[in-house]
């Protein structure tokens, strides 16, 4: 429905007479319009100021139907909410993993992507061809329909996709808030023992994204990943990303000074009297984190690297550990979103 505009669109079928004075009238008709105007456009816009400053959510009921596209099929479909969410576990964890890690991983996937649509991240529907979220990952969220991969399961499909329905249905609605926003519940695979700050990370500060302990990951069988590079090769990459680098020998001689995040991963490193940052040499090396170390193996140069992802908010390593010792959803998610409260998305709106 169209608002019809407040001001000049009105009709008169009396002409209007001209007298020697009209100048004058005309400058004090303008003038009043501007005072009128200047006070009655911003009252306008306090309900809209309102809602933006509220980002409240377009949910209705605990039955909200969504539409998703799909990039690669070109397609959309339409489910609810909550089966949105069964995909996004499914994409994001493996269903092997313990009952209450699904979960935590459930209530995390729902307010991630609920922080997007709050925030205005994921931006109006004529991205998605109509629909209000996609499965690009980079964009939404990642997202897999369970019929799609359950066949990968094999004898384990029953289970699995029990594991994971239940996971959702058992957190139903619930996600995650701080003070009045959806939190943004991040999650990747295995840290080095100690999560990040997303602050030094990504250079935005939050709350409840701060560094904490996550010793479980210590424990993992995938902790450390080695990757070796011939000398040449090594020079070659960091010259493309800074020709006046000095290549020097031994090697270890040209890292000069590594500055850490208090998690561990390399933030800024001077290599041959140059600065790179931690990111641009895990992306020059596809290393799997940024939490590295160089050394010489013979003629190779060798980066040690522990864990796997950006290591800011929940990790899906430390998650799965925690609940085979005994610990619940609510306790995990406690730990690696510190300060964050449970609400419940269709319980506030009822």
């Amino acid at each position: 429905m169209k608002r019809k505009a407040p001001f000049g669109s009105f009709k008169s079928n009396k002409p209007i007479k001209e007298t020697a004075g009209g100048g004058f009238k005309k400058i004090v008709f303008g003038v009043g319009i501007i005072v009128i105007l200047t006070i009655m456009i911003p009252l306008l816009y306090v309900p809209l100021n309102n809602y933006l400053i509220k980002n409240e959510l377009p949910v209705k009921s605990e039955s909200w139907n969504i539409k998703l596209y799909d990039p690669e099929s070109n397609t959309i479909s339409e489910m609810t909410f909550e089966d949105y969410v069964c995909g996004i576990v499914a994409a994001e964890m493996s269903p092997a993993s313990e009952n209450e890690a699904l979960k935590a991983q459930a209530v995390a996937s729902r307010s991630y992507i609920l922080n997007k649509l709050q925030s205005g991240r994921i931006g109006a529907k004529a991205v998605h061809k109509g629909a209000d979220f996609c499965t690009d990952p980079n964009h939404c969220a990642a997202y897999v329909s369970i019929d799609s991969v359950k066949s990968g399961w094999e004898e384990n499909a029953d289970e699995y996709v029990n594991k994971i329905l239940s996971a959702v249905n058992e957190t139903n609605g619930e996600y995650l808030k701080y003070g009045n926003s959806v939190a943004a519940a991040y999650t990747f695979e295995l840290c080095g023992g100690r999560t990040e700050n997303a602050k030094e990370i990504w250079g935005k500060s939050e709350p409840y994204l701060i560094s904490v302990d996550s010793p479980e990951d210590l424990g993992s069988p995938g902790l450390e990943s080695i990757l070796e590079f011939s000398r040449n090769e090594f020079y070659e990459k960091l010259k493309s990303k800074n020709d006046n680098i000095k290549l020097i020998e031994p090697v270890e001689s040209m890292i000069e000074e590594t500055q850490l995040s208090d998690g561990g991963s390399v933030l800024r490193i001077k290599i041959g009297g140059k600065w790179f940052k931690g990111s641009d040499i895990c992306e020059l090396f596809n290393l799997p984190s940024r939490n590295f170390t160089i050394s010489s193996n013979g003629e190779n140069i060798k980066f040690t690297v522990k864990g796997k992802g950006h290591g800011v908010g929940m990790s899906k390593y430390g998650a799965d550990a925690m609940a085979k010792q005994g610990y619940n959803y609510i306790a995990i998610l406690n730990r690696y979103y510190p300060g964050t409260e449970f609400v419940n998305l269709y319980e506030e709106l009822n």
